[in-house]
């Protein structure tokens, strides 16, 4: 239910901003060297709601439109497969990353990351909205 979806989201940035303190300790950066965190849970919560309802769209799709389903199921493939990625980088467990230096190749590879799977999300709704095949 949507209650359920939006208990899950507020939990999950209580996550990111606990991991946030917890990055702030372990290596002693600034408050704003954590916001890449809750971008990414952001990022994520977005792409998920957005995968969450591609479903029911999938299921409405033309089913006599071959390459119109064919385009939707690759786009939609490409996002979950970008955002399970994300996800997977962002949940690296900090006890992995031993020093500073470490945590500021973490910190980029989930920024960098974000950035990418917001561009997935983008082309996948602009798609969705713009006529599957005439992206």
């Amino acid at each position: 239910s949507h209650g359920d979806a939006m208990k899950i989201a507020d939990h999950q940035r209580k996550q990111a901003q606990m991991k946030a303190s917890e990055v702030m300790d372990l290596f002693k950066v600034r408050a704003q060297d954590t916001n890449f965190l809750t971008e990414a849970t952001e990022q994520l919560l977005a792409n998920r709601k957005v995968l969450r309802w591609s479903y029911v769209y999938g299921f409405y799709l033309n089913k006599g439109d071959s390459q119109e389903r064919q385009l939707f199921e690759y786009l939609q493939e490409d996002l979950e497969k970008h955002t399970d990625k994300l996800s997977h980088l962002y949940e690296q467990p900090l006890e992995k990353i031993n020093d500073y230096h470490e945590f500021m190749k973490y910190k980029e590879e989930v920024t960098n990351y974000t950035r990418v799977t917001a561009g997935f999300l983008k082309k996948f709704v602009e798609g969705v909205m713009g006529g599957l095949t005439d992206v």
